[in-house]
Formats: C-alpha cells, sequence, structure tokens
C-alpha cells in the first residue's frame, strides 16, 4: 500500500486470549518493525519466516501484559530492540503493574529486558520509514501512538466506534480526552490501526466516533 512518503506493507496477527492486533510492519527491503507483539511468539516467527521478512525493531504502544506477553521471546530470537514510553517502562517487569498478576494469575511472565525508553515525539527509523512516537496517555501513562505517513498505529488509545479503558492502574478519562484531542489534530484522513479490533480511518472516528466529536455536533 502507498502511504504519503511511504512504501510499506502492514501485516496485522491477531494474538492471544484478548485477541489484541501485532501489526508487521515490511520495508521495502523486508526489513520489519514490529508492533505490540502481543503473544503466540511462534505464530509471530512463522509468519515471518512465510513472508521472508528480517525483524529489526520492536515497538510498544503500552505495557499492559495483553501487548508485551511475545516481546522478550520475539527480542531474544532476532537481538533487536524493544522501545516502550518512558512512563510504561516499569510494566516490561511487573506483573502487577501490567495486570497479569491479575487476569493470568497462573501463567507465567517473562520480563521484557533491555528496553530502550523515550519521551515524546520520538523518531524511530527503519530503511524508508519513519515512526513518530506520539506521547497519548490515558489508558496508561506512557500510552504512545506510531505515525508513519498516513497509518496511525494507536494501541488502546483509539478504537473504531471507542476508546480505551481509563479504570485501570494508572489510567485517567481527562488524559485520554487530551490525547483524542492530539489526534483530532493530525491532517488528512488518516489510516487507523488499533490494538483491537478492525482497523478505521481518522476521518471516520471524527464523524461517528461519540468520543471523537465535538460536543456541538451532539448535541
Amino acid at each position: 500500500m502507498f502511504l504519503g512518503d511511504n512504501i510499506m506493507d502492514v501485516y496485522t496477527l491477531c494474538l492471544g486470549e484478548l485477541g489484541t492486533n501485532c501489526y508487521i510492519v515490511s520495508s521495502e527491503k523486508k526489513n520489519a518493525v514490529i508492533i505490540d507483539p502481543a503473544d503466540e511468539a511462534e505464530k509471530i516467527f512463522e509468519f515471518v519466516q512465510n513472508k521472508e521478512l528480517s525483524p529489526k525493531k520492536i515497538l510498544l504502544t503500552h505495557g499492559h501484559y495483553d501487548h508485551i506477553l511475545a516481546a522478550e521471546d520475539v527480542r531474544v530470537k532476532y537481538g533487536i530492540p524493544v522501545y516502550v514510553h518512558l512512563n510504561d517502562k516499569l510494566k516490561l517487569s511487573s506483573r502487577t503493574e501490567n495486570l497479569h498478576a491479575v487476569f493470568l494469575a497462573q501463567k507465567p511472565f517473562k520480563e521484557v529486558k533491555e528496553p530502550v525508553t523515550f519521551y515524546d515525539e520520538e523518531i524511530i527509523e527503519q530503511d524508508e520509514l519513519k515512526f513518530e512516537a506520539i506521547h497519548t496517555p490515558g489508558h496508561t501513562p506512557g500510552s504512545v501512538c506510531y505515525i508513519c505517513g498516513e497509518a496511525v498505529f494507536t494501541g488502546d488509545t483509539l478504537f473504531k466506534d471507542s476508546i480505551g479503558r481509563t479504570d485501570f492502574p494508572g489510567g485517567s478519562y481527562d488524559d485520554i480526552l487530551s490525547s483524542l484531542e492530539r489526534l483530532k489534530e493530525l491532517e488528512g484522513n488518516r489510516k487507523i490501526y488499533p490494538g483491537h479490533g478492525e482497523a478505521t480511518t481518522l476521518e471516520r472516528e471524527k464523524h461517528c466516533n461519540i468520543f471523537m466529536r465535538d460536543f456541538d455536533d451532539i448535541f
């Protein structure tokens, strides 16, 4: 697909008990950036091998367990860095912080080691692709969205017709509304790749998602 100045392929794997979207983004050279390796590492390995891709980086939209369960296995297998916002770094090592101890208490958890942290507006490059990480707190304190050309990988900040939960520890409804305002300022009808559910577009969500619409448009 053609996305702005970038030519890339975006593949979606729906993984784990919560059906989390793991995105594998390939450059022209077939180097891959893996966004949110959610679970089931073997499925990621098999897909990468079948597509003859070479993983180079892992980008995390946030640190909840259902987005990171395969991250350490993927990191070790390919010897690649894991990028996460500084405010969610602790979630990569703490089962309590990432909610694994709450929802999967009887299952093992692998700590994600040696993460590369950033704060806001970090540019992460892979070949011709440039991923801009913008800080969009609300679902978690360290939630980010990655902008690459006309694609936006929104994690659990923005879904089709909905937004991420804010009732977990560290969540904030006020913060997520501010983050949505930041997304609304983006130009163009960008493709939205959420952490769960179907892909959508920015213009659709501005018009159809009640959390993205202006108050005067609703009443």
